[in-house]
């Protein structure tokens, strides 16, 4: 029925426009129109189809009252619903307009506006006895009194309004479509409908069941709230856990606590959106719900708490591993504050809280501290401020090794060899080098000031010195001419003669001998005479050549007083010598 009264209604409308071009002017003077709609019902029914409507406005000169409508709604097929144009000169004629449904008179007027489009719900009745349609509020609780609006029709000259049994209407004032009733409804009035009456010199009309006593049920008890805290400042939902909820009219979180509004989500849970102040005072309140039945209370049943810290800034806001420094951090509600932290790898030696906006922080950051960066918080009583990567951890500088000597500091082509290395910062060394022709095959960091190297020396390398280097990742030192490559002797064969002087060459021996001479060496003078046997040298002993009898072997073969010459078999007459 609902959706034909609404498609009726459109149809009703649009006729309306339809007729505001169609129909002529009801006066002879200049009209202008003005389109008037809305629902038609007799005592409360939606009339027929095709009932008359007519309209009329009161003539300015004349005092009469003017027809000045027609019947717009014979060819409209949903009953309860009209459609018309009135037509008026302004000049001559009311702009209030007065309705007849069929031949009974509307309760309603409106007010005519040029080119306008009003809508009026038109009611008419066929008695004049009093109609009851509508009462606001419908319900009320025992022992309330409370202002009742009462809306119907034929209410002029009503002599009396009843609300029955336990409720006392205290006065009323009537018009002919609306009552205001004061009532007062008694503490021992029984719960349940009751029907409300307007009594007239035409008689009396009720609207049964226009009214509900309501009875006082078990007060309301708050048993829980959630959450049960916030600061200072703080706007939040708080959910709050009782009995008997319904009807609940009020809720208080205390001073400095504004309830912006709530919702009874059922008879035992009721949702409330607060503010607390920014100067709340910080402590506990009482938290109540009441409904008409009483108050309920859940003491201590939130606190307020002072804000927590909040982090801003951190200067310096990053350093290396291994170091020890001051920081100084910033914020807000710094008072009291109870810890900080740099997180992992950085101890906080000490804090001191400046003021209630800024900490001042010694930290020392592990030199194995993993690099990047670190969140930064402060720790109250009321909670724990954070700023993210607050903090970042660089890696450490690294001291630059230095080279300062190289043992032995040279050797042979060919020769493969252990060679210690001194100096400084070698911890963490990444490579050594010992230059052209020289490989090393492996070295070990024996301290921070010592590395021991194994070098094996090309045969084919070029004589001379060498720079001697030691790279990390605190950068390369190098030692100018630190290592040198020997050339060693060549071989020739030189026959043993008379006169000969031969002395074994031994450690210390200053005539150009090498630095690597055996230890076992020892010195032997001999001096080889014509009946004696030629001697027999061991492979690899040093000879130094010395001055001998007769002075013309003192050069033989080349051979060089003062130098230092090297068998190469173990013969009776041949020795091995350098050829110059």
């Amino acid at each position: 029925m609902n959706k034909m009264l609404h498609r009726g209604f459109g149809l009703a409308i649009c006729l309306t426009l339809a007729l505001s071009l169609l129909l002529p002017a009801m006066v002879v003077a200049a009209t202008y129109p003005c389109n008037f709609f809305g629902t038609a019902s007799v005592d409360g029914e939606p009339v027929d189809a095709g009932t008359a409507i007519t309209a009329w406005a009161e003539n300015l000169a004349t005092h009469d009252m003017d027809e000045v409508g027609t019947t717009v709604t014979t060819s409209v097929p949903v009953p309860g619903f009209y459609a018309m144009v009135v037509n008026l000169d302004s000049s001559t004629h009311s702009t209030t307009i007065h309705f007849k449904i069929g031949t009974l008179n509307a309760t309603e007027t409106a007010t005519w506006a040029m080119y306008g489009s009003v809508e009026t719900d038109l009611t008419a009745y066929t008695t004049t006895l009093p109609i009851v349609n509508n009462v606001d509020p419908d319900h009320g609780y025992q022992e309330d009194t409370l202002d009742v609006t009462i809306t119907g029709a034929n209410f002029d000259g009503a002599t009396s309004v009843s609300f029955g049994a336990g409720i006392t209407v205290n006065n009323f004032t009537p018009d002919s479509t609306q009552i205001t009733a004061s009532i007062s409804i008694a503490s021992a009035a029984t719960a349940g409908n009751r029907t409300v009456s307007v009594t007239t010199p035409e008689g009396t009309g009720t609207l049964e069941d226009g009214f509900t006593v309501l009875s006082f049920g078990p007060e309301p008890t708050v048993t829980a709230v959630d959450p049960d805290q916030g600061y200072q400042g703080d706007t939040l939902d708080v959910t709050i856990t009782g009995t008997n909820f319904d009807g609940a009219t009020s809720v208080s979180f205390g001073a400095g606590i504004t309830v912006n509004n709530f919702t009874v989500n059922s008879n035992t849970q009721i949702t409330v959106s607060i503010s607390i102040d920014s100067g709340a005072t910080p402590g506990t309140r009482d938290v109540s719900v009441t409904t008409p039945e009483g108050t309920g209370t859940l003491e201590d049943g939130f606190t307020v708490l002072p804000p927590e810290p909040t982090v801003t800034a951190v200067d310096p806001d990053e350093d290396r591993q291994g170091e020890t420094l001051d920081v100084v951090i910033t914020g807000t509600n710094f008072d009291g504050a109870t810890s900080v932290s740099f997180g992992v790898g950085i101890t906080v030696n000490n804090f001191t809280v400046d003021s209630n906006t800024q900490i001042t922080v010694s930290i020392s950051i592990d030199s194995g501290a993993t690099l990047g960066a670190r969140d930064v918080s402060v720790t109250t009583p009321e909670g724990t401020g954070t700023l993210e990567d607050g903090f970042t951890v660089l890696s450490a500088i690294v001291p630059a090794p230095t080279v300062t000597a190289v043992d032995p500091d040279q050797g042979y082509q060919g020769q493969t060899l252990d060679v210690v290395i001194t100096g400084t910062d070698f911890n963490g060394a990444t490579s050594v080098s010992f230059g052209a022709g020289i490989t090393v095959n492996d070295f070990t960091v024996d301290s921070n000031t010592q590395i021991t190297a194994s070098i094996s020396i090309d045969s084919a390398a070029t004589g001379g010195t060498r720079d001697v280097s030691v790279t990390t990742t605190g950068g390369t030192d190098t030692l100018a001419d630190g290592f040198t490559v020997v050339v060693p002797p060549v071989w020739v064969d030189v026959p043993l003669y008379l006169g000969m002087t031969i002395v074994p060459a031994y450690p210390g021996f200053d005539n150009d001998l090498p630095a690597n001479l055996p230890a076992e060496a020892v010195m032997v003078w001999h001096q080889v005479t014509a009946d004696e046997a030629t001697p027999e040298i061991p492979a690899g002993t040093w000879l130094h050549w010395t001055r001998g009898a007769p002075p013309q072997f003192n050069s033989l073969h080349g051979l060089i007083a003062g130098k230092a010459y090297l068998v190469s078999a173990t013969a009776a007459c041949v020795w091995s010598v350098p050829a110059t």
